[in-house]
């Protein structure tokens, strides 16, 4: 099962050699390479 989550108002998500991280941005978002304004992950059902 995958979440959608979604960037906070004024932010997007990079992604890296380094992983994930957010990025904040003036005005409008602008589509570039690496960039999304929000990020699919894999829920995790329980412990293992």
């Amino acid at each position: 099962m995958k979440k959608t989550i979604k960037a906070p108002k004024g932010f997007h998500f990079m992604k890296g050699k380094s992983g994930i991280r957010l990025m904040k941005h003036k005005g409008r978002f602008k589509a570039h390479r690496g960039a999304s304004t929000s990020l699919k992950l894999k829920v995790i059902k329980k412990h293992s």
